[in-house]
């Protein structure tokens, strides 16, 4: 209940006492203001819970994004506690440039070591296509020149066409009345709009005929207010040398050029087209378009297929989505339902996919490795082909994968400099100093004040909520207390290999000779990797007993023993008492159950109840003071009446 006295005594009316002539309002605003007071205190200490909480969090967040980054198994490249992530090895090729063809990459349980690849196949999709173009000849109706007479007096001498996009109007000359008269003036008209050889117009059984390149596309169409279109025989035959997807297969009949297109009769959903692919049964209208048909299949996962229309060589293609030997195009009309994909050139497809393969060879002799995905792994070697390669290319490329000191060197300052990024943040909230007379802002101190005030003022108010933070002094000298200590059956030591801690200024962090340690990575890798990454057979467990812990300190690498600090302080998980990490257990995440089942949430939540109650006490006591003023006004009127009386009766005696 966020009540303040100010707005309960402006929601009153405002009196003054008629017979004492006293400011009541104000004398009981006065009187309020211990009880205001203790609302108010009450309030701020609520609010330094929720700026504690907060800052708390800001922490937790920034340890986790440290663990996300560094000690994660889903990152293997910068993983701190994965040898392979330390045990960097690049890649060096000699003989065709493969990056064309394809990448070898160390990976998890990669060695050092040289081997030969040659004759690359790439795993491809099953795919099949129309068994022949798939648009009919355009071939006009014949016609009958003894009652037709092409001419503008008639209002049927002009035509559209469409040809690669360009669209032009075709006039044609006056009086023309035989076939070939038309023949011969179309093809001088479309030369001249379109250049000579792009169009042919010809003559077949007293109809005409367009042709052009199967590389171009021409539509022809009529022009608006003339009837050219239907008196060159195109009222309703072929007018495109593409396949149209947005007609309806109903408007389609004569189109194609492999069959003609024969519905089924319809069932009693109107379905009269059904076929399957890959044992999934589609079924259609004849009143759908193709556009239709090819976004149903496509989207449809049971058949596995993508549908698409290839207008360069006039073809439908489907190609499987997955790849390998393992997938399959099938394709069928369903008996007595439509001739559909004998129309497109595609029933009683029956076609495969095939498997990726490399010659491989170590040094201990060839080997051929298949695979269903262009991608895979040998030996921890990330495999990647993109073109095949063989013997009529070049000769078996040498692959070797050899030490990079460089990237692990990187990877190691990197570490450290996320480590230091993170005690220098934790340092700052515990040394952060505490300004003891800024107290977080009342709403009326608020009201008094500009926002820049107010912002320089809750700027110290905020600070040192977490100075001397026994929580986070005891995980800083958890965390520094897993670097020093020697790893069993491991002669190197942090010192040893260049990191050491700076002064006592720097509290803690951790300072790289970069020279020392790339000589470490390079004479000692071995050890290097082990001081980092060895991990004891004791798994972690935050119910581990005090023996078990020491012992899997002891024979943990650094990584693992941060880690297990890290898993204390911030895990989701519980452990046999229902507890969570400590921070957690403290302040809580968002997103979390913690979020509002932390220490400090309840606390936040027992001052909510607290502040209730107090301005509940508040209003009551505010009632109390008006009624004890207005029994004052009543008992001084009655007076006031009782003296007017005795006045007036003294003067009437007299």
């Amino acid at each position: 209940m966020a009540y303040d006295i100010s707005s309960i005594l402006n929601s009153r009316m405002r009196i003054s006492g008629i017979s004492s002539g006293l400011d009541v309002d104000g004398i009981v605003k006065q009187l309020m203001r211990i009880e205001q007071m203790k609302v108010d205190k009450a309030r701020q200490s609520k609010t330094l819970l929720e700026w504690k909480r907060d800052d708390y969090r800001s922490v937790i967040n920034s340890i986790r994004a440290f663990k996300d980054e560094y000690f994660d198994i889903l990152k293997p490249a910068t993983n701190m506690r994965s040898a392979s992530s330390l045990s960097a090895l690049k890649t060096t090729y000699n003989g065709a440039d493969t990056s064309s063809y394809f990448t070898a990459t160390a990976g998890t349980g990669a060695i050092q070591g040289t081997f030969w690849i040659s004759n690359v196949q790439l795993a491809k999709s099953a795919k099949a296509a129309s068994s022949g173009p798939v648009t009919g000849n355009m071939v006009g109706s014949a016609i009958d020149f003894e009652n037709t007479v092409i001419s503008a007096e008639n209002n049927n001498n002009k035509i559209s066409v469409t040809f690669n996009g360009v669209k032009k109007e075709i006039t044609l000359d006056d009086g023309i009345s035989d076939i070939d008269s038309l023949a011969s003036n179309l093809n001088e008209k479309l030369e001249s709009a379109f250049g000579a050889g792009k169009i042919t117009a010809g003559v077949n059984g007293g109809g005409i005929t367009f042709s052009t390149d199967k590389t171009n596309v021409l539509n022809i169409g009529s022009v608006a207010d003339n009837e050219g279109l239907a008196a060159i025989g195109y009222l309703n035959a072929n007018k495109s040398n593409k396949l149209n997807l947005g007609s309806k297969l109903s408007d389609m009949a004569g189109f194609f050029s492999l069959n003609d297109l024969e519905p089924g009769e319809a069932d009693e959903d109107g379905y009269d087209i059904k076929f399957s692919i890959n044992g999934k049964e589609f079924q259609f209208k004849s009143s759908q378009t193709l556009n239709e048909i090819i976004s149903t299949v496509n989207g449809d996962s049971e058949a596995g297929v993508k549908m698409s229309y290839d207008q360069l060589n006039d073809k439908i293609v489907v190609q499987s989505k997955a790849v390998g030997a393992v997938s399959r195009i099938q394709i069928e009309d369903v008996s007595g339902n439509g001739n559909l994909m004998a129309v497109l050139g595609l029933a009683g497809v029956n076609e495969a996919g095939t498997d990726a393969s490399i010659t491989y060879n170590d040094g201990s002799g060839e080997q051929v490795i298949t695979r269903a995905s262009n991608d895979f792994s040998i030996n921890g070697i990330a495999f990647s082909l993109k073109k095949e390669y063989s013997a009529a290319v070049g000769d078996p490329v040498e692959v070797k994968l050899e030490g990079d000191p460089a990237k692990t060197l990187e990877l190691i300052k990197g570490f450290v400099n996320k480590y230091n990024e993170l005690l220098d943040k934790i340092n700052g909230e515990l040394t952060e100093k505490v300004y003891k007379d800024f107290a977080p802002l009342t709403e009326e101190q608020k009201a008094e004040m500009s926002e820049k005030e107010i912002e320089l003022w809750e700027e110290k108010a905020k600070s040192g909520t977490l100075n001397s933070d026994s929580i986070l002094t005891s995980f800083l000298n958890d965390m520094r207390n897993m670097l020093y200590k020697e790893v069993d059956g491991v002669s190197a030591k942090l010192y040893s290999i260049g990191i050491t801690t700076g002064t006592w200024e720097q509290r803690g962090k951790l300072v790289i000779n970069e020279t020392k340690l790339r000589e470490a990575i390079i004479n000692s890798p071995d050890e290097v990797i082990k001081l980092f990454t060895q991990e004891s057979d004791i798994r972690y467990s935050p119910d581990m007993s005090t023996e078990e812990r020491a012992a899997r300190n002891r024979e943990n690498g650094i990584a693992n023993r941060l880690y297990d600090v890290i898993q204390d302080y911030t895990r989701t998980s519980r452990n046999s008492e229902g507890r969570k990490g400590i921070l957690l257990e403290k302040a809580g995440i968002i997103g979390d159950v913690t979020e509002n089942n932390s220490l400090l949430s309840k606390e936040i939540k027992a001052k909510d109840q607290i502040i209730s109650t107090l301005l509940d006490k508040l209003i009551d006591k505010e009632n109390q003071y008006y009624k004890r003023f207005t029994a004052m006004e009543s008992a001084l009127n009655q007076m006031n009446s009782q003296i007017m009386w005795l006045s007036q009766q003294m003067g009437t005696g007299a």
